[in-house]
């Protein structure tokens, strides 16, 4: 029997989950540094991220180093896929 060929959203998926821990931990960190750098960031009292999942870089880092900043951090909260989509404070 033959198998159902793999999606392009299936493929993606896969191919962060093949990203070696090592680098994935390294990018999260830069991207951390990268995002600190720009002037927006200094100049915000908040900043909104996600909560990585299924292999994506994490921006925990960044939500980390903005809580350290006095920054308030919000993450997208899902309530189904009919509801508004909403933001929530965020906290380790």
């Amino acid at each position: 029997m033959k198998q159902k060929p793999m999606g392009l959203r299936q493929k993606i998926r896969q191919l962060r989950k093949d990203i070696p821990k090592a680098y994935a931990v390294q990018a999260s960190y830069r991207l951390s540094e990268q995002v600190a750098a720009l002037p927006g960031y200094g100049a915000s009292q908040s900043i909104s991220a996600f909560l990585p999942f299924d292999g994506e870089v994490s921006p925990l880092p960044l939500m980390d180093r903005a809580i350290q900043d006095g920054k308030r951090v919000w993450v997208p909260v899902m309530q189904g896929k009919a509801s508004l989509l909403r933001f929530a404070p965020w906290d380790r």
